[in-house]
């Protein structure tokens, strides 16, 4: 029997030094990361050029081609899965402890409630993490104009930008009716590697490139 691949795991990080005023179940996360184990079907890459003709023979098939003064951009597309069961089956052996009665209780029958203070991944918090983080930063301030600049970080691949759409479908509830499992559809906007805040806010020359 093959052995299981080893999920690597990958993070959504948020680089702006402010972060979204949003209230969490689980204080204890941080409102800056969101990582996850990830396993790709597909990682689609794509970058926007815009090019005209040149002045010179435009109706020649060899008439010249050049760049018409607009910024280009890189866009990352991806799907992510966000599972709070399985985390929870991962922080405990089947059991757990109630720390007053020190009596096993079978872990299907532990409520949710318990897994904040588990610390396991909440995927309420993280897709509301994940839509907080598409928000302006600063309405009032022209310059701040945008949303929040994130990175994706997958093993040497990295990614940062803004998140220019999310899709989130819900896939598993428990009975009170808390989502368990979510898979992300997220597209991001920006520049393929290591990039800063002020390199993505116009100073994209000086953007560390990085290897796929």
């Amino acid at each position: 029997m093959y052995p299981r691949p080893i999920l690597k795991k990958a993070k959504m990080v948020l680089i702006d030094s402010s972060s979204p005023d949003v209230k969490l179940s689980n204080m204890t996360l941080s409102k800056k990361k969101i990582q996850f184990q990830f396993n790709p079907k597909e990682l689609s890459l794509n970058r926007s050029v815009s090019v005209n003709p040149g002045d010179r023979e435009p109706d020649s098939y060899y008439s010249p081609i050049k760049v018409d003064g607009k910024s280009t951009y890189d866009e990352l597309s991806f799907e992510l899965t966000l599972d709070q069961s399985a985390s929870s089956m991962a922080v405990t052996a089947g059991t757990f402890f109630l720390p007053v009665t020190k009596a096993e209780v079978p872990l299907t029958l532990m409520p949710t409630t318990f897994l904040p203070s588990l610390g396991v991944p909440n995927v309420k918090d993280s897709v509301m993490l994940l839509y907080a983080w598409t928000m302006i930063v600063d309405p009032s301030k022209i310059e701040k104009n945008r949303p929040y600049f994130v990175r994706f970080e997958w093993n040497k691949f990295k990614f940062s930008g803004v998140i220019s759409k999310l899709d989130v479908k819900y896939t598993m509830f428990d009975s009170d009716g808390t989502p368990l499992r979510a898979k992300v559809d997220v597209t991001i906007k920006g520049r393929l590697g290591e990039a800063s805040v002020e390199d993505l806010a116009g100073k994209v020359e000086n953007t560390k490139t990085t290897s796929i």
